[in-house]
């Protein structure tokens, strides 16, 4: 008949994260030690640059303190590797045994508590499992056991075990709902909280909105191209409006494809800029380059081997040197009117946001734009850093454009900016 007893099993992990789960003084194997109620050491020697973690104890208790150290080593991405032992190897025995817990080196419940790690714990040869699984790991966190498992006592090799009362249940792991997907995870699988911009700010964790890993990718991913990231490039803001957080980059950054990673970093780089204010900042049209320019120089050579005007997409070339961007633009006029008409009819129907200065167009809505980077102007005359009392708000109907005969605004929030546009193609058609 089998007995039910202390055991221990034995895992590989590389040997140059022995330091890690050892802790400094040895503090994270203390650590899973007390928590768990077993005896831990790494043997000596190593084998194809793996060394060997012995683990003794109860077995349900070895589980838990295999995912303890678990956890450890999925901070580094590291790996478990599998020992598969034939399970018919012969137990060790004493040609001459005293007692039965000096035989297996297991001491009895009347002489100590603690096991001595040198004399105590079987040698890996003596007591091996017969096939250990192994895994992959991401950064989750295991429950401590509030209390250890009874343990049993072997007090001779004919004599049957004593058994304490039976292990208490695993708690439940803690769980979370997402707040944009609503959908219930484990607190393991990934949970990301909103967390103040200021490191001086103190929050309590009860009142920080919680995001799923996936629901954080989608959110990340739009925002490369589409929504709007945390002021100064830090993150992406909390998905409550009302909330000042955000989502730092750093809390969420191991969960992003290589395909998001570096597109959005850009983006917050972006961002960051815009809302640093640089008056003095240029950008090259060809590659993309950002620079600051002092306003006493024309131009400036880009590292892309473009020497550009600062002013104008031009290069500033022999026939720029001493001639201005509107000579230039005289002279194109001239030159070829056709060619010219193009880029000036672009001009009256594509905007620019005046604070990142990407181009965009009005599909619908008003006349009060924001951009994705916060700047906000008006449509129809461009004026930047406006609000709704910008805009006529008399309702005459019968007047669809120009200045107002009540309040002499200029623009209205729903005035048709198609037709605003049209009247200046057609000006522009009749000048050239």
């Amino acid at each position: 008949m089998g007995t039910i007893g202390p055991t221990n099993e034995s895992y590989y992990i590389p040997s140059r994260m022995c330091g890690i789960v050892i802790g400094k003084g040895g503090k994270n194997i203390k650590n899973i030690e007390q928590s768990y109620s077993v005896k831990a050491t790494v043997l000596p020697g190593k084998l194809n640059d793996l060394k060997v973690l012995q683990i003794f104890g109860m077995k349900r208790n070895i589980e838990m303190a295999a995912l303890g150290i678990e956890t450890i080593l999925r901070m580094r991405n590291a790996k478990l590797q599998k020992i598969t032992i034939p399970t018919n190897i012969a137990q060790h025995q004493d040609q001459n045994p005293r007692t039965g817990t000096e035989d297996i080196g297991i001491a009895s419940e009347t002489t100590t508590d603690i096991l001595d790690a040198e004399t105590q714990i079987p040698q890996i040869h003596t007591h091996l499992p017969g096939i250990l699984e192994y895994s992959v790991f991401s950064p989750i966190s295991i429950p401590k056991s509030s209390s250890p498992s009874p343990q049993v006592f072997l007090t001779s090799p004919k004599l049957n075990p004593v058994v304490q009362s039976p292990p208490p249940p695993t708690p439940p792991l803690p769980s979370f709902e997402c707040e944009v997907c609503f959908e219930t995870f484990f607190i393991n699988d990934g949970c990301l909280l909103c967390e103040s911009p200021s490191s001086s700010s103190i929050e309590k964790e009860e009142s920080k909105h919680k995001i799923c890993v996936d629901c954080i990718r989608g959110f990340a991913h739009s925002a490369i191209t589409e929504s709007s990231v945390a002021f100064g490039g830090l993150g992406l803001p909390c998905i409550e409006p009302e909330c000042n957080n955000i989502f730092p980059l750093t809390s969420f950054e191991i969960y992003l494809c290589d395909e998001d990673y570096m597109p959005l970093k850009l983006r917050l780089q972006e961002q960051c800029l815009a809302d640093a204010g640089f008056e003095d900042l240029v950008t090259c049209p060809k590659c993309g380059f950002k620079a600051c320019v002092p306003f006493t120089e024309s131009f400036y050579n880009c590292p892309c081997g473009r020497q550009q005007c600062r002013y104008c997409p031009r290069l500033f070339d022999d026939k720029h040197f001493d001639k201005t961007c509107k000579e230039l633009d005289d002279e194109e006029v001239q030159q070829n009117s056709e060619r010219k008409l193009e880029p000036k009819l672009s001009e009256a129907v594509i905007r620019r946001c005046h604070k990142c200065r990407i181009a965009f167009v009005k599909l619908e809505g008003c006349n009060k734009m924001t951009c994705r980077c916060g700047g906000m102007q008006c449509y129809v005359c461009q004026q930047k850093d406006i609000n709704y009392e910008h805009f006529c708000q008399c309702g005459d109907t019968q007047q669809q454009h120009g200045q107002c005969q009540h309040c002499h605004k200029n623009c209205r929030l729903w005035e048709n900016s198609d037709e605003l546009d049209q009247l200046k193609i057609n000006q522009l058609r009749q000048e050239l």
